[in-house]
């Protein structure tokens, strides 16, 4: 929708909440209110942990929230009233933050693997043109499957292609068993061309399969 709407020079749309847009933009966020939980009954149940004045009080609506807290990890008992508001914002916290990190940091991984599939189409249609001496396209393939060519009732699984997101690991690897192709994670492509192809002239195994 925001593509079309800028490609067509469109009104913008104003679909995200302000903090959801500072989180993909990497900006910093206020802390967040109890308002702020969208699940109505998990909201009633932060409300009346909050609203309690007695440490007792405060476990029993503890209690009552224990199988929405459990699914977040929060579930604790509180010693004074103290903890009180702070077991109350950190619930609040993971549920308007913490729960979606895993797909903010997933959405920021993706971009890099887009880049990556770009270089590697990029590589392989130089290796083709021959321009990766030695490398060809056979040996990517035996690389990758551990076959000089594809056998006469095909692969035994279909060839996938997986991302090296450990800032370690420069050189592709493959599982020649599952037919699994992993790719590095690099930015510039001169940097995927070179160890593309160091990396697989210098395998180890190399035409031993």
């Amino acid at each position: 929708m925001i593509a079309v709407c800028i490609v067509h020079g469109g009104v913008g749309p104003h679909f995200f909440s302000e903090r959801l847009f500072q989180q993909i933009c990497g900006l910093p966020t206020s802390p967040a209110s109890v308002d702020e939980v969208g699940d109505h009954t998990f909201r009633e149940q932060l409300i009346k942990i909050q609203e309690t004045s007695t440490v007792p009080e405060a476990n029993c609506a503890i209690a009552e929230a224990a199988d929405s807290l459990s699914m977040i990890g929060a579930l604790r008992y509180i010693s004074n009233l103290t903890e009180k508001d702070s077991f109350v914002q950190s619930a609040v916290e993971f549920f308007t933050h913490g729960r979606l990190q895993a797909a903010l940091d997933q959405q920021q991984q993706k971009a890099r693997e887009n880049k990556t599939i770009c270089h590697w189409r990029d590589w392989l249609i130089d290796v083709e043109e021959g321009e990766c001496d030695p490398i060809n396209l056979q040996m990517i393939m035996e690389f990758t499957t551990g076959a000089s060519s594809v056998p006469p009732l095909g692969f035994p699984h279909s060839p996938q292609i997986e991302f090296l997101h450990d800032n370690g690991k420069i050189f592709p690897e493959a599982n020649t068993c599952l037919v699994v192709l992993r790719l590095p994670i690099h930015t510039e492509y001169e940097m995927f061309k070179r160890y593309m192809t160091d990396g697989i002239v210098q395998s180890p195994t190399f035409g031993v399969a």
